[in-house]
């Protein structure tokens, strides 16, 4: 864009420039990266002077260190990583020691700020979650240099500021805090805790008296002297009785009924406003305040300097439980959403379970009556910077499909996301794309597949067929054949053919009115896919929809699902929630319903992990259906092409149901195909059921026969074996030591045959050891004496996963390298298994 606009139209001009910005780009990325790396040096070179007791350097070798992390965060505009966060954590609490050792007040000030960074400050949230027992001795220092401070009040100025009334309050918040980080409730930490909280106080004397206090607070009848007797009696503000509550929390979740009195009591008291429960772990009063819908409570804490981004063990702040379903339902929802939005410093903050605040706020948009608050608290949101991309780790959805979902793509909030999103760019724009394809197949396919199943079951019900029965299935198949061609015709981004005009011309009509009542519908069914491939290619028209309408997520092959990226691991999850959103009523086990399975994957041919809907509905309902209907191979026309152009006649081997001569003999092709039992709609063969091309009946005998025509033929082999057979038809061949195929039928038409040319479509390669397609001894033998002069990649199709070129399906075409050899079949030394 750059040399655009400056008018740089000559190529090498551009080219200069381009290289020039991208070397820049490099050295940038390169700086940024060696600046977390001095940083681990000069952190481990700290650590080194600290055991060596020499603070003077150790403190030199920290202060370097967070010197280079801040300039490592401002580089990232303020949004410090993980690995950034565990590190300035570490080198803060280490510092904090060091000050603590060297006597004066300076030092002592110090030592207090480190420690009180490291133990409260908002970037550091997950650096503390992830090393509780750094935090925990940073918590700890606190409450030493609070301690060393109390005679002197030196600390008085920045107690105030950071919402401590009191040296001896600081201390006590310290070790509320380091209780609430502990990693363990045994050890040395635990007892450096357990001994901090007996000499501050902050452990209850008498149980009797802390029972009585938090009976008065949920009465509501706490007054100043009930207060001043309780303390007198040994009760605490700030310790928890057996259920791990404190006063001030439970005084905070009765202030929506009870009033806030008892709150500004204990606050005048010193009761921390930063007291954390133990049950569940780590709520705040905040927290508490924020699910209870009580803005006045709120607005108090916070003017005490409540911290809006504290976050309990589970990653909740209080923005989370103020939009979790409870506070949503609370009266003053809205006053207490936009006070903490105008308190937090870290509007964009995810839980555990990967939930940010406008994820909560565009799930609300489920409920009818909650969505003008939703709209407006989406705008609120967006206003303070709040990001579109992160999606939840549970279902894999982002605040558009959340609102998408639930309110449709018609509510001013969901185009109001969507106008954000396209206008981000980037990455967003991407995710935005992806999630209008994802959208639009979950309520395309799905639901039109239980229809077409549908449809067969009323067939056959009708004719006293089984469903799975070959019958059954013939039935299903022409139905699907027809269908998929009639999606193709009524959606705009397809141009119209014949093909479409002809499937919208079905006899079958899925709103009502007439459908076929002959026996199984065979004879109506027959005519009409046999018009559809007169009028073109269904089987390739088919597909080329399918890759139109099919996200590309659920086509790729990851190397495990550990490898998955966290993007594509959140599609997948979001189709597979899209896709059983509707809860369709199971009345017949052949209706597909997914489900939220524990696994995602399952282990494809390659030994990759793929999508487990692609097996469950892509190829289950749709891809396997037509390769029954049609044929294995896909005779694309750049493969069909191909062959025409060596102008040869052609013999085919296990042609099926004939449609790749079909296809082949409209290009002028002349085709002689063989197969070893021609299909018909006796059902006597095992897969097709009706022919496209005369299909003559022949194994590979016919090859040799093939010698006597007038002129020599080429020999075309598509697909010769279903891939992935079973145990008791595969061997040990004693060459090799491979194991392959008993019937190796096709290497032995290729011993058989007397031309020269080869033409092979499928997989030569076996993939993870597992054989598909095509026999060991078939490929062995075309290398040993043919040579390959042409390879054409079969790329249509959602079941060409993505993958090297290697993996995919191609058309091979093979020339004999020295004369045909005569006679019989050569054996190959073969152990039954």
């Amino acid at each position: 864009h750059a040399f655009i606009a400056m008018g740089m139209r000559r190529t090498a001009v551009a080219a200069l420039v381009c290289h020039a910005w991208f070397d820049a780009a490099r050295a940038a990325r390169s700086w940024h990266d060696s600046l977390l790396a001095a940083a681990e040096a000069a952190k481990e070179q700290g650590n080194d002077s600290f055991r060596r007791s020499d603070d003077t350097a150790a403190l030199s070798s920290y202060s370097h260190a967070v010197t280079l992390i801040d300039q490592y965060d401002r580089w990232l505009g303020g949004m410090p990583t993980i690995a950034a966060s565990q590190l300035e954590l570490a080198c803060r609490a280490n510092r904090a020691a060091c000050w603590l050792r060297r006597e004066g007040d300076g030092h002592l000030v110090s030592a207090w700020v480190d420690a009180r960074t490291a133990t409260f400050a908002w970037h550091l949230q997950l650096a503390r979650t992830a090393q509780r027992s750094v935090a925990t001795k940073a918590a700890l220092r606190l409450m030493e240099a609070s301690e060393k401070a109390q005679p002197a009040g030196t600390l008085d100025p920045r107690l105030r500021a950071h919402c401590f009334a009191s040296a001896k309050h600081a201390a006590q918040a310290a070790v509320m805090e380091a209780r609430f980080l502990m990693p363990s409730p045994t050890g040395v930490l635990a007892q450096k805790v357990a001994q901090g909280e007996g000499r501050l106080g902050v452990v209850v004397h008498d149980q009797q008296q802390q029972f009585e206090l938090m009976c008065t607070i949920a009465e509501g009848a706490l007054t100043a002297p009930r207060l001043r007797t309780l303390l007198a009696a040994r009760a605490d503000v700030n310790g928890f009785d057996s259920r791990g509550n404190r006063p001030l929390c439970l005084a905070a979740e009765t202030a929506a009924q009870r009033g806030v009195e008892a709150v500004s009591l204990l606050l005048a008291h010193d009761a921390w406003v930063g007291a954390r429960t133990t049950m569940p772990r780590g709520r705040t009063p905040l927290m508490i305040a924020a699910n209870k819908g009580c803005a006045a409570c709120v607005e108090l804490l916070l003017e005490r300097r409540a911290s809006a981004d504290a976050a309990d063990e589970e990653g909740f702040t209080a923005l989370h439980t103020a939009l979790s379903v409870q506070g949503r339902q609370a009266a003053g929802h809205e006053e207490v959403v936009a006070a903490l939005l105008g308190a937090t410093r870290n509007v964009n903050a995810a839980n555990a379970f990967g939930y940010t605040p406008i994820l909560y706020v565009a799930q609300g948009a489920a409920d009818a009556p909650g969505r003008a608050v939703a709209d407006r608290q989406l705008r609120l949101f967006l206003d303070r910077g709040a990001h579109l991309s992160p999606r939840d780790r549970s279902l894999g959805l982002d605040a558009y499909s959340y609102a998408r979902h639930g309110a449709g793509a018609q509510w001013a909030g969901t185009a109001l996301l969507r106008e954000w999103m396209r206008r981000a760019g980037g990455r967003v724009a991407v995710q935005l794309a992806d999630d209008e394809a994802i959208f639009g197949f979950a309520d395309l396919i799905p639901k039109r597949v239980n229809t077409v199943i549908t449809l067969s079951l009323e067939l056959v019900a009708d004719d006293g067929i089984d469903i799975d029965s070959f019958a059954g299935r013939v039935v299903q198949m022409d139905v699907l054949v027809t269908e998929l061609l009639r999606w193709r015709a009524l959606d705009a981004r397809v141009p119209a053919d014949a093909l479409t005009e002809l499937a919208l011309s079905s006899p079958v009509i899925f709103t009502g009115g007439s459908r076929p009542s002959t026996p199984w519908a065979s004879a109506q069914y027959h005519r009409h896919v046999q018009q559809l491939v007169d009028a073109g290619n269904p089987l390739v028209a088919a597909l080329s929809y399918l890759d139109l309408i099919v996200p590309p997520v659920l086509c790729k092959l990851f190397a495990g699902a550990a490898a998955v990226p966290p993007d594509d691991a959140g599609r997948l999850r979001m189709l597979a929630t899209l896709c059983s959103r509707d809860g369709i009523e199971r009345t017949t086990t052949h209706r597909w319903d997914p489900k939220l399975q524990p696994s995602l994957f399952f282990q494809d041919r390659t030994g990759h992990m793929l999508s487990r809907m692609h097996s469950e509905l892509l190829h289950n309902h749709l891809l396997n259906s037509l390769q029954c209907q049609f044929a294995t191979g896909v005779p694309t026309d750049a493969v069909l092409d191909a062959i025409a152009s060596y102008r040869m006649p052609i013999v085919e081997l296990g042609a099926g149901a004939g449609y790749w001569a079909c296809m082949l003999a409209r290009r002028g092709v002349d085709v002689i195909a063989y197969d070893a039992e021609p299909p018909t709609m006796s059902m006597n063969h095992a897969q097709c059921h009706r022919q496209y091309f005369h299909v003559r009946r022949g194994t590979e005998t016919a090859c040799a026969a093939a010698g006597e025509l007038e002129r020599p033929r080429a020999l075309l082999l598509v697909w010769s074996f279903a891939p992935d057979p079973p145990p008791h038809e595969l061997a040990l061949d004693l060459d090799t030591g491979a194991r392959d195929r008993v019937d190796t039928w096709d290497a032995n038409a290729l011993a058989l045959f007397p031309g020269d040319v080869v033409m092979h479509v499928g997989h030569l390669e076996p993939h993870a050891d597992r054989l598909y397609g095509s026999s060991r001894r078939l490929a062995r033998r075309l290398r040993e004496g043919f040579e390959l002069v042409q390879r054409v990649p079969i790329t249509v199709g959602v079941c060409q996963a993505v993958g090297s070129a290697e993996d995919r399906e191609a058309l091979t075409v093979w020339r004999r390298r020295g004369p045909a050899p005569r006679g019989e079949v050569p054996p190959a030394p073969m152990e039954v298994s």
